[in-house]
């Protein structure tokens, strides 16, 4: 049987060793969140320039969106679900594949992506967590 006080010192070092992992899993959720956001105000202000008031602006747009999101596979790999919409106001409502091209000049990119935790799991988060960003653009 162990001292007491070696028992405490134990138990304060798992404790210790808990906290820490769990801190690192939640930086990783942070910087992944950074990171997503910072990618999708790249690919909205991209795809915004592509809009040129016509059907084939609208899929330039997408296209240069999605090709802006996958530029950045350096880190970590592509975003799970992403979203190009548009609207002809920043506050309008947004659509996917809107019918009339020449009134929209604002994009919005939605993007989620799955990042792995290690330390939450063992709390019953997961084996990952959804972090999602969203970024407006407009000419």
């Amino acid at each position: 049987m162990l001292p007491s006080r070696s028992l405490g010192t134990l138990v304060g070092a798992g404790g210790l060793a808990v906290a820490l992992g769990l801190c690192l899993d939640l930086a990783r959720l942070y910087m992944a969140g950074n990171e997503l956001e910072n990618r999708s105000r790249a690919a909205s202000r991209a795809a915004a320039e592509r809009l040129d008031g016509s059907a084939a602006g609208l899929e330039a747009a997408i296209r240069a969106a999605r090709a802006q999101l996958a530029s950045w596979t350096a880190s970590r790999g592509s975003p799970t679900s992403v979203t190009v919409e548009f609207a002809p106001s920043p506050g309008g409502i947004y659509l996917e594949r809107p019918r009339l091209a020449a009134k929209y000049r604002f994009t919005r990119v939605r993007a989620q992506e799955q990042v792995p935790v290690y330390f939450l799991s063992a709390f019953g988060i997961g084996p990952s967590r959804a972090v999602a960003a969203s970024a407006v653009s407009g000419q």
